[in-house]
């Protein structure tokens, strides 16, 4: 698909937008509605119960191993892996909804041990009610990626519009009908939608891939093999990753009523961060650079690491000094008043500290992923964890929440400092964009001593950050360059050949 780098990207760009803030309007109305009671908690719970083991197979191992291996075939190859994937990936899924079903009262007594009897109750109709979803939303995953493989964005794009618009409704539904259970009904209703439209889209856009899309009896063979490589790896990676998930949950329940939600709540906010500043970027990578090699996916996106490494940085200092009024602004009505208030903006700042790093690590393990070093992500991910579950263990006693947080934020770094000594890249990024960081500390102190509270803390917080990093930027040469070569690449128009596309498109299998 032909256009500009800028035009993709905005594309990304605008659908996380939408999507962010339609996140936003779900978490309001959620906090208006639940606060940080026994309800939120078992509907966060809920879900991470759900996506686990769905995310497993359809999150990062799909999205990683799947897009390299589809732009290195051509023709008949790629509709046979189209096909073979789209088989193992409808028969893994079943199973675990089978599961789900069945072993929701044993997952919740693993997963939170400190739930009292109500809210262990809720939780388990939630799973099994959501259980159904976790299908579709592997469908609709497999579907995504191969759009993305062809250099279409849109799908991935509205995804996230889509699940906020049908969890906004479930929970406005739960809240006036007094039905909780209606809150997985949402993630179900999402998920269908998201599968029929795409699969619509793509019989319409190239009729030889949604014929593909159907299971085979024979789903092996060669056109597996650079799939299944980087699958193994990236399965370990998610395995990790899904473990740090299941450890900051369990530990959270054992910090009293509203741990699980006020970290949720706090965890929306730096998230967004990343899903706005790097996963636009990120996914144009793997979309662009799936299957080259390590030394031309270094030498495309290096300096887009330094630019967006600065950003993220401001944008974690602006979350850090204003993280009560953010907490205030988005959510303190209804049912979250002073405690919940606390909680989450305790929660906030210790996710502050690292959001830089997990935003940045974002985009490395993409451009790993795209070079096919999936290796040293599963090592990266391992050695994280480690130090996660040892901090969350640490931590959790003595600062409740803002522990837990603080956990997750220094494996991140972890994980950011493994990946930029293996790429190569750690002077480049001090150099670049690290020795700035101290002419940033004195932000770090006028932000919370701003003589404004709430709304207008945050417009003249973000109106002094962004003036604050236009002069660190001016005033430091290397990163200003790299801002200069980051614009003119984004408005550079790329063929279709420059996107990979090349060979035939997927035909169908005799």
């Amino acid at each position: 698909m032909s256009g500009s780098l800028g035009g993709k990207l905005t594309t990304l760009f605008g659908g996380g937008l939408v999507g962010k803030l339609l996140g936003a309007a779900r978490e309001i109305a959620l906090a208006y509605a639940f606060g940080t009671t026994y309800v939120a908690d078992a509907f966060r719970l809920a879900m991470t119960a759900l996506l686990l083991p769905t995310h497993f197979f359809t999150g990062e191992a799909l999205f990683g191993a799947f897009i390299p291996a589809y732009r290195k075939e051509t023709g008949e190859g790629r509709a046979r892996l189209v096909r073979s994937v789209f088989t193992l990936l409808v028969a893994s899924m079943l199973l675990v909804a089978v599961a789900l079903l069945v072993a929701a009262p044993l997952l919740v007594s693993i997963l939170a041990p400190g739930f009292e009897e109500p809210t262990r109750l809720l939780t388990v109709r939630l799973i099994r009610v959501g259980s159904v979803g976790v299908l579709l939303y592997s469908i609709s995953a497999l579907l995504v990626n191969v759009q993305v493989a062809h250099g279409d964005y849109l799908p991935y794009s509205v995804r996230p519009s889509v699940q906020n618009v049908a969890a906004l409704a479930a929970i406005v539904a739960a809240s006036a009908w007094g039905a909780p259970v209606l809150l997985a009904v949402g993630f179900v209703v999402a998920y269908a939608v998201m599968a029929a439209w795409t699969m619509w889209r793509i019989r319409r856009s190239d009729p030889a891939v949604g014929q593909a899309l159907r299971p085979t009896r024979s789903p092996g063979g060669p056109h597996l093999r650079v799939f299944k490589r980087s699958l193994g790896h990236l399965a370990l990676f998610v395995l990790v990753t899904q473990a740090s998930i299941v450890v900051d949950r369990l530990v959270a329940t054992l910090t009293g009523v509203g741990g699980v939600a006020s970290l949720d709540y706090a965890h929306f906010v730096t998230d967004s961060a990343r899903m706005l500043l790097a996963v636009p970027i990120a996914t144009l990578a793997l979309g662009q650079l799936g299957g080259l090699t390590w030394s031309d996916a270094r030498a495309s996106v290096e300096r887009a690491f330094t630019v967006l490494l600065f950003g993220s940085l401001l944008a974690s200092i602006f979350v850090w000094g204003l993280s009560e009024d953010i907490v205030t602004v988005l959510y303190r009505r209804g049912e979250f008043q002073e405690t919940a208030t606390g909680l989450t903006s305790a929660a906030l700042r210790g996710f502050a500290l690292g959001a830089w790093a997990a935003t940045t690590g974002y985009v490395y393990l993409r451009v790993f992923n795209a070079a096919l070093r999936n290796r040293e992500v599963a090592t990266a991910g391992t050695v994280s964890l480690a130090v996660n579950v040892a901090l969350d263990l640490a931590l959790y006693g003595p600062l409740g929440v803002y522990g837990v947080a603080l956990a997750t934020s220094v494996s991140a770094v972890v994980f950011l400092a493994l990946l930029a000594v293996w790429s190569g890249t750690v002077k480049t990024l001090l150099v670049h964009a690290g020795l700035p960081v101290l002419l940033l500390a004195p932000l770090a102190i006028l932000l919370p001593r701003l003589p404004v509270d709430g709304l207008l803390a945050l417009v003249l917080g973000a109106g002094v950050t962004g003036a604050y990093g236009l002069v660190v930027l001016a005033a430091w040469p290397p990163l200003r360059t790299d801002a200069r070569w980051a614009l003119a690449r984004l408005g550079r128009r790329e063929s279709r050949s420059d996107a990979g596309n090349t060979g035939d498109g997927p035909t169908q299998e005799d």
